[in-house]
């Protein structure tokens, strides 16, 4: 028995280090498309006064264009979400973008006060005039995740007339409320399983709202847990694959994947009032955005304790909107695009898709 476990870890430590070679000596690149008509390419665009990456791919460069904006603040999707995304690709031109300062738009110069949701909105905003000359279209689909929610939101406030429709997935709602929530159901969990260290670091948080100079590492904490009992994807533990699934892909080299480290520790560590990850904290959009202009659609798992499909149901019911639509996903979290691919590539081809 021990030769053979000798054997397996020979031969698992000898793939991880043909994969790190290939890292190594490869530039990410977008894993072609056939056909004369498809597309499937990184550009670099400048968007405020920061060069930024967008990864464009579709079957017919004709189809209706559809912007993702990802999570975090900082945590780009790009490096994995392709395959997520392929059915997407048959019906709409798809962009996805990684954020200033984030992922393969990581640059060491990048202005720390730059990051913040009022500059990456404007950033979205051009990033949306930028794609809608480039493909001769009025107006594009919007999707956002997470903090791309909260992004996706304000952007149609700010510029109805540019898109189609809007399409949240864990959606952000009143984050105070949210909190509240999430640390409830952790709490209730670790309760159940008798885990001393979960229910002892959760009740340290204290009350809400958290003081500025230590939210960060209370709301990390608050999470780890929430993730821990399964809020963040359904009936899992961590999320550990998807950057597993992000070093095997040829999305991002090794360097892109080391500015993707650098990218979101920018990120975790910039906790100042006006950046990003403070105005996610105290977002309300019962206030910020009681109505749109543009039809809206949330696909919202009914486990989803990091944006929680309470907070987010009761959002929902109050906003006002031209045409709006709640959709929930049994046995699925925060990650409706991993967790529930089909489900989700049917709303937008058969939903949003076909009611523009």
């Amino acid at each position: 028995m021990k030769k053979v476990r000798k054997k397996i870890w020979y031969i698992l430590g000898s793939l991880i280090c043909l994969v790190l070679i290939y890292k190594c000596f490869i530039s990410g690149h977008s894993v072609p498309i056939l056909g004369d008509a498809a597309i499937s390419e990184y550009r670099t665009v400048e968007l405020g006064d920061a060069e930024q990456s967008i990864l464009i791919r579709g079957e017919d460069k004709s189809n209706p264009v559809l912007l993702y904006i990802h999570g975090g603040p900082g945590d780009p999707e790009t490096p994995y979400i392709v395959p997520y995304q392929k059915e997407w690709e048959k019906y709409f031109t798809v962009v996805n973008w990684d954020q200033r300062g984030s992922g393969r738009s990581y640059h060491a110069e990048i202005g720390r006060d730059s990051l913040n949701t009022e500059q990456i909105c404007a950033d979205a905003v051009e990033l949306t005039e930028y794609l809608r000359e480039e493909f001769c279209v009025d107006k594009i689909y919007l999707v956002g995740h997470s903090y791309g929610t909260y992004v996706g939101m304000k952007c149609i406030r700010m510029k109805p007339e540019y898109y189609h429709a809007y399409v949240g997935m864990g959606q952000v709602a009143d984050q105070q409320e949210n909190e509240k929530i999430l640390i409830s159901y952790a709490t209730e969990m670790a309760e159940k399983e008798s885990n001393k260290k979960a229910i002892a670091e959760l009740a340290s948080l204290g009350d809400l709202p958290y003081d500025q100079t230590d939210f960060g590492s209370k709301i990390s904490l608050s999470r780890k847990w929430t993730t821990y009992y399964g809020g963040a994807i359904f009936d899992r533990k961590n999320v550990n694959f998807l950057f597993a699934e992000a070093v095997i892909r040829p999305e991002y080299s090794l360097m892109n994947l080391m500015d993707y480290l650098k990218g979101e520790e920018l990120y975790y560590s910039n906790t100042e009032k006006d950046t990003a990850r403070w105005e996610l904290f105290h977002a309300n959009l019962h206030e910020e955005a009681p109505s749109v202009e543009v039809p809206v659609y949330f696909i919202q798992g009914k486990n989803d304790y990091i944006t929680s499909y309470e907070a987010c149901e009761r959002y929902f019911d109050e906003m006002q909107a031209p045409f709006k639509e709640l959709i929930p996903l049994s046995e699925c979290a925060h990650n409706p695009i991993i967790e529930k691919t089909d489900e989700v590539s049917r709303v937008l081809i058969d939903k949003v898709l076909l009611e523009k």
